[in-house]
């Protein structure tokens, strides 16, 4: 199969793929999932891998597009190349996500499955660098979610913290940002994985000062003395309490 298809490919045959399409879902399509919604597809090796990269051909029935997260075998990938509109079928290379970091908006924590990457495509020598200790690239698919990472914004990842220095949007569904080292905080929680934790998160203990037991007679009233702690931190404003 795997020898058929990519001969078919290398010709760019496509109305032959699309001719035998429907005969190769039927026999050999597997359950994947395109941004959480169920499908079959056809899924083979690429026939030639990039680096250490284990990219795999996708061809499927319904619409695809550059940036789609695909669950494939319980493994998230990302649609990385530009996808092919053929006549019966979408087909395109994808990559698999090796890392999952957490943006944390204000207290909002939101999670992403995400491509790393310690080196650049040079498309001048046609070949990979590496590039200077301490920056990396995050892919990531575009989405209402990950369009809100702003520049300076902070993550966690490997146990170390990074700071997104750069973003590059120009390839619709499809965000790239540029990542540096950065210092870490007493907010952050790297058993979590998440950045400023403790900025937004808040773990109240509230204690009554007042003379134990306290008493009150019937139709009077006693003032409480509260003690108010913030992970563990005595603090003077209060929340609303009830």
């Amino acid at each position: 199969v795997e020898i058929y298809l990519y001969e078919l490919r290398r010709d760019n045959v496509v109305e032959r793929i699309d001719q035998i399409f429907d005969f190769f879902l039927f026999e050999w399509g597997e359950e994947v999932s395109i941004n959480g919604i169920h499908t079959l597809a056809v899924v083979i090796n690429a026939d030639n891998k990039i680096g250490e990269y284990d990219d795999k051909l996708l061809m499927v029935k319904p619409e695809c597009k550059l940036g789609d997260l695909i669950t494939y075998q319980e493994k998230k990938h990302l649609i990385f190349f530009p996808v092919e509109h053929n006549t019966n079928s979408y087909a395109s290379r994808i990559r698999s996500c090796n890392h999952r970091i957490a943006f944390n908006y204000f207290g909002d924590i939101e999670w992403f499955d995400v491509l790393i990457e310690s080196k650049t495509f040079d498309i001048i020598e046609n070949k990979y660098i590496s590039l200077p200790s301490g920056q990396i690239l995050v892919w990531l698919q575009e989405n209402e979610d990950s369009i809100k990472v702003a520049l300076n914004q902070r993550f966690l990842n490997t146990g170390r913290a990074w700071e997104v220095t750069g973003i590059d949007r120009t390839q619709p569904g499809l965000m790239k940002l540029f990542c540096e080292l950065t210092l870490s905080n007493s907010d952050d929680d790297f058993e979590l994985g998440i950045a400023d934790y403790y900025k937004y998160f808040h773990s109240y203990e509230l204690s009554i000062a007042n003379t134990q037991p306290v008493g009150v007679e019937l139709g009077l009233t006693t003032q409480l003395l509260f003690v108010l702690k913030d992970n563990g931190t005595q603090v003077s404003t209060f929340p609303d309490i009830t």
